[in-house]
């Protein structure tokens, strides 16, 4: 998820909110691993990467106080 799908989906929460029960909306992110990690054995600790470096994602917000 990048700056522009976050701010999107945050303008439009309460559109989807008035829109519920008439439309579903299924959100993706796009997940992938780190190359080097897998190297490793899943060893490494990366910012944006969970589970060793098995699950990775860009950080939607930037500098904000969580990561990927």
């Amino acid at each position: 998820m990048d700056r522009e799908s976050y701010e999107f989906i945050t303008t439009f929460k309460e559109h989807m909110r008035e829109l519920n029960g008439y439309y579903k909306f299924d959100i993706h992110y796009p997940l992938w691993y780190c190359y080097t990690c897998k190297l490793s054995n899943w060893s490494s600790n990366t910012e944006s990467c969970l589970s060793g470096g098995r699950y990775c994602a860009p950080d939607p917000d930037g500098s904000g106080p969580l990561t990927g």
